[in-house]
């Protein structure tokens, strides 16, 4: 649980709680909301804008890198294509991609120490590289386009398994776009802590927004949002069983064990064993959400 002070009166707030307030609270909130504003062409720089932000909780002014798909690059990132930054409400700003599109493409929200904040939180990040894939079926539907610890994971163990099983100089785009749907089914069973199965962590925003409208809509943002939280308080409460290693790594080294045999096991990464991995077995509800 976590505990706020409330107008001189300690409140407990479960991160469910935290999830469903800040979560669906955010379509009318400047605190924890992005604006509703999609992908849209701009003919005179021929180039296609692109919103969203990146949620664990929204991070206000992070820096926004969005790369090429490169198969022989390190986690498939090949050359920057375009470059932003989320504003001072955690929306991308100024991003835009040059025209003729060439997808997929991995977007990357990287935190600034003394710059970027956690909105749920008002501190820096605890996670503070997240990443997700814009596909070109992304880009038509002109919705925004979210980053968080789950489509990180499910990106890392994309780039992993097409790795193993076609050989780096092999990959071509489509058989990642096929990785990457496998990816993401593989982590929404197992850090989807009830998620729907049919939610799919890239188009289904963690934010109410303008796309949001019906209750299972909205009932989908809170489980994902609810999801985000608890595998963030789940990673950090790993990395304080260890030394020299950072919630980042914890979060790389899940997304290593699940792609190794698709099962966390402590198999891979260096902060996963029998003892850290006991933190799994915890009501996630529970867990304090970090700051």
């Amino acid at each position: 649980m976590i505990r706020f002070l409330v107008n001189g009166f300690n409140k407990r707030v479960s991160i469910l709680a935290v999830a469903l307030g800040l979560g669906l609270s955010g379509c009318g909130s400047d605190s924890d909301s992005v604006p509703p504003t999609g992908p849209t062409p701009t003919p005179s720089a021929q180039t296609i804008s692109v919103s969203g932000g990146g949620v664990k909780g929204p991070l206000a002014n992070a820096v926004v890198t969005v790369y090429a798909f490169d198969s022989t690059g390190s986690g498939f990132k090949g050359a920057v294509v375009a470059t932003a930054v989320t504003d001072s409400a955690a929306a991308i700003t100024g991003l835009s991609l040059p025209t003729p599109l060439d997808p997929p493409y991995i977007m990357e929200f990287t935190s600034t120490p003394g710059t970027t904040t956690d909105i749920t939180t008002g501190v820096f990040p605890v996670i503070t590289t997240m990443r997700t894939v814009i596909t070109q079926a992304m880009l038509d539907s002109g919705e925004q386009i979210y980053a968080t610890p789950l489509t990180t994971v499910a990106t890392d163990i994309a780039v992993s398994n097409a790795a193993d099983t076609n050989g780096t100089a092999g990959i071509q785009a489509d058989e990642f776009r096929a990785a990457l749907t496998a990816a993401a089914s593989q982590v929404v069973s197992t850090l989807g802590f009830g998620m729907d199965g049919a939610i799919d962590i890239f188009s289904t925003p963690p934010l109410v927004n303008s796309a949001t409208v019906t209750a299972d809509e909205q009932a989908d943002v809170a489980a994902y949002r609810t999801a985000v939280e608890a595998l963030t308080a789940i990673t950090y409460q790993i990395n304080s069983q260890v030394t020299g290693a950072s919630v980042d790594t914890v979060l790389a080294d899940l997304a290593a064990d699940l792609a190794d045999g698709g099962v966390i096991d402590g198999s891979a990464g260096t902060t996963l064993d029998a003892n850290t991995l006991q933190v799994l077995e915890q009501d996630p509800a529970t867990l304090p959400i970090p700051n």
